[in-house]
Order: C-alpha cells, then structure tokens, then sequence
C-alpha cells in the first residue's frame, strides 16, 4: 500500500525523495491545497508530518513521541478514507501550531525536560503533588545543565559530557525522582534533549 502511495504521490508531480515543506511553514496549508487528489494530500501530509517529527524528536522526545502517535492512530482509523485523513492530519497541525505558539520561552525550556521526569515516573504516582515536585526537579536540573553547556566548547568535550551525565543521575537516584532501573537511560536522554536544545538553553532567561 505505502509503494502504492508513492507512486500515486509521484503521478501528482510530488518527489518522496525530497524534503517536504514544514509543517509550521504559514504556506504548508497553501500547498496542500494545490496538490488535485485528496489522497495525495493525505500522503504528502502524513510524509510532512514524519519528516517534522524526525527533525525535531530529540528537541522534545515525549512529545514528539505522542504526536508520531496521534498520526498513526489517524492513519489507523481512516485507512483509504483519504478526505477524513486529510481533515484529521489538518486538526492535527493546528492542534501541534497552537501548542508552540502559546508557549513562552522559559517554558519552552522546561517542557521537554520535565515530559522526560513524568513519563518516566509511574504513572500511578503522577498526581498533583508529584508533578509539583518533578516541575522543582526540573528548574534545578535545567540551571544545572545551563551552567554546564554555556562552556565554550563543552559539546565537543566527552569528558565534561559524561560529568554532567554523571551528576544528573545521581541527582535523579538521591531524590528519588523515578525508578532506579530508569535512572542511568533517563540521565542519558536528558543530557541528548540538552544538546539539541543548545541554542536555547544558552540563550539569557527571559
């Protein structure tokens, strides 16, 4: 089926072997459009969507771990029902726009760090009181990581890296934040989420 799409996507003058255009393009929606079949759009959609996800997975890995969820449920529930996919895929990416927009820079930070804490915490004891800890956990484990990545170079220091790694899961054990068979993988995703958040974790608080 999926070599069959292809083929229908590169009949509509569409090229799978390219880059599409992002989702949070403002002419995303425009281009869609422009494409004469709605399983094509579908198709084109769902490859956009893919490819946003692939691009950004590490940036925040919960996150973008559901929404690759939420396009395979899509996919799931109207299989060669082209024009339902199509409304859903669109839902979907004003769903995903209005999410980023409403978000302030400090946030932005924080989320896919403390995402990180509370889907690796069990999830019996993810009530109110536990997120709030886990949301104090998270500012300090940020300025930790902040103060560690601002050093010149530091991503290209292996030493300094595992250090920071090191802290990090000693800090997640002492407090008890999650499972300790959890501590050292978590500490590792927690130091990538960092990397690809470089640029924005350097950035003075606002």
């Amino acid at each position: 089926m999926r070599a069959l799409i292809d083929e229908h996507v590169v009949g509509q003058g569409i090229d799978p072997t390219l880059p599409p255009i992002d989702i949070l393009d403002a002419g995303f929606e425009q281009h869609v459009g422009r494409i004469r079949s709605p399983r094509a759009q579908a198709a084109e959609m769902e490859f956009a969507i893919r490819h946003h996800v692939r691009r950004h997975y590490q940036e925040d890995p919960v996150y973008y771990r559901r929404l690759s969820e939420r396009l395979e449920a899509i996919l799931a529930a109207f299989e060669d029902h082209w024009e339902a996919q199509v409304q859903a895929f669109r839902d979907l990416l004003h769903k995903h726009l209005a999410t980023q927009e409403q978000v302030g820079h400090e946030e932005r930070v924080m989320q896919p760090f403390l995402r990180l804490l509370v889907d690796a915490a069990p999830t019996e004891q993810v009530g109110r009181e536990k997120r709030d800890l886990l949301a104090q956990a998270t500012i300090k484990l940020v300025g930790d990581i902040r103060a560690q990545v601002r050093r010149v170079h530091f991503w290209f220091n292996r030493v300094a890296q595992e250090e920071l790694r090191g802290q990090i899961a000693i800090y997640l054990d002492d407090e008890d934040l999650v499972p300790y068979d959890q501590v050292e993988a978590l500490a590792d995703q927690i130091v990538q989420t960092a990397r690809a958040n470089h640029q924005q974790l350097s950035e003075t608080e606002r």
